[in-house]
């Protein structure tokens, strides 16, 4: 799943899902995608679910996308059910409560490289006083004894103002623009080089055609800075 975007939707704009019915789920890969305020009925940009006691389901890499969600009280991702190998790189994540719902939690999802927001200021984060605190007690956010998470503020050049257009044939990028990040931004040069780390491929491009890495380094979420 790649180069997407996603807009106010009642659900989650990106639903990873296991049914039971369908054919085994494993070794995907989610990434460049845009998710900005999905789940007005349901909790997050990004969901996961199994039917319990049913099907196969494992093994995702979800990198470099962004989840906006400034909906009341909701929260960037829901975990609905547990699953091995869910791994994110990369990612930005901005939201309205907390990353993710308090009767859900994090088993054997990993999490590396990827940026926290919350849209008040709010630096509590999964029950903890802060995202590094949480990295630290779980030891997600932590590679060979560095802390590689962000709990900063990405500076996208205009969320609060955007309009992005429901017509998927007039999607390009001047009107994903709100979701660029501005000069100055924590995002840029400081995504993990997956190829190096992890070997995955991060593709030639962003969400927005943009060749991949701009600069030095690869930047965090879906739309590289330009240079």
């Amino acid at each position: 799943m790649q180069y997407n975007v996603s807009f106010e939707n009642e659900g989650p704009g990106i639903g990873l899902f296991e049914f039971g019915a369908a054919k085994p789920w494993h070794d995907n890969i989610v990434r460049y995608n845009l998710s900005v305020n999905d789940g007005h009925t349901t909790q997050g940009g990004l969901r996961i679910w199994r039917a319990e006691g049913k099907g196969e389901m494992h093994d995702c890499n979800i990198y470099n996308n962004t989840i906006y969600n400034s909906n009341k009280d909701n929260y960037a991702i829901g975990i609905l059910t547990n699953c091995h190998g869910m791994r994110f790189y990369n990612n930005i994540f901005v939201y309205d409560n907390d990353f993710l719902p308090a009767e859900q939690s994090i088993d054997e999802e990993e999490f590396y490289g990827n940026i926290y927001w919350q849209l008040h200021g709010h630096m509590k984060f999964m029950g903890y006083k802060s995202m590094e605190e949480w990295a630290r007690a779980t030891g997600n956010e932590m590679m060979d004894g560095k802390f590689l998470g962000l709990q900063k503020d990405p500076m996208f050049i205009d969320p609060v103002s955007s309009s992005i257009s429901t017509d998927p044939i007039k999607i390009d990028p001047d009107n994903l623009n709100a979701f660029n990040i501005s000069a100055g931004s924590p995002v840029i040069d400081t995504g993990i080089n997956l190829l190096e780390e992890f070997s995955l491929t991060q593709g030639q491009h962003d969400l927005a055609g943009n060749k991949i890495p701009q600069g030095n380094s690869f930047d965090i979420g879906a739309l590289e800075f330009p240079r």
